[in-house]
């Protein structure tokens, strides 16, 4: 996995974001809405399918949200709040 964004870079719908690379091929990550990067994954991270890689905000001065952690196994966790 690599992100061609940084943390405080405003991104818009539909833009590529990086790339995830599978066993058998590479391949693009679009953005689902727009929003400033607020956090992402570091770069060669292996994530499970489905999980979250990258976290928007509607301002670059927004904080990164306090019920995101990360679980024993490294992987983004969403908890209520």
């Amino acid at each position: 996995m690599a992100f061609d964004v940084v943390i405080g870079d405003k991104i818009e719908n539909g833009q590529i974001i990086g790339q995830v690379e599978t066993d058998k091929a590479v391949l693009d990550v679009t953005a689902s809405c727009a929003g400033y990067v607020l956090g992402c994954c570091r770069t060669e991270e292996v994530v499970k399918v489905g999980s979250v890689m990258l976290w928007l905000g509607e301002s670059a001065a927004e904080k990164f949200p306090n019920r995101w952690r990360r679980n024993r196994h490294n992987q983004p966790r969403r908890y209520p709040g």
